[in-house]
C-alpha cells in the first residue's frame, strides 16, 4: 500500500509558511484618498452621504469603496455605514 500512494505522489508534502509584511504606506488614489480624509473628520459616514460629500460618480466611489474595504481601511458596518479601522 505505501508503495502504491508513493508511486501515485499521494504522499503528504509538508509546504512551509511564507510570512509577508503588509505595505507601511498605502498608494491611494485620488477617490480612495478622498473617502479616507472624509471619514477620519467625521468618523462614519452613510454610504449616499460619502457619495454626496466626495463629488465623485456614484460607480466611482463604489469602486473605492470595495478597494478600501479590501485593502483593510475601512469597514463596512450594518445600514450601509461605513467607517475608518
Amino acid at each position: 500500500m505505501l508503495d502504491l500512494i508513493r508511486f501515485m505522489g499521494w504522499e503528504e508534502k509538508i509546504i512551509p509558511a511564507v510570512h509577508t509584511q503588509g505595505d507601511l504606506f498605502l498608494q491611494l488614489d485620488p477617490v480612495e484618498q478622498r473617502i479616507v480624509d472624509l471619514l477620519k473628520e467625521r468618523g462614519q459616514m452613510h454610504v449616499d452621504v460619502i457619495k454626496v460629500t466626495s463629488g465623485f460618480p456614484a460607480s466611482r466611489n463604489a469602486a473605492a469603496l470595495l478597494e478600501l474595504k479590501m485593502k483593510g481601511i475601512i469597514q463596512s458596518n450594518p445600514g450601509s455605514i461605513c467607517r475608518e479601522k
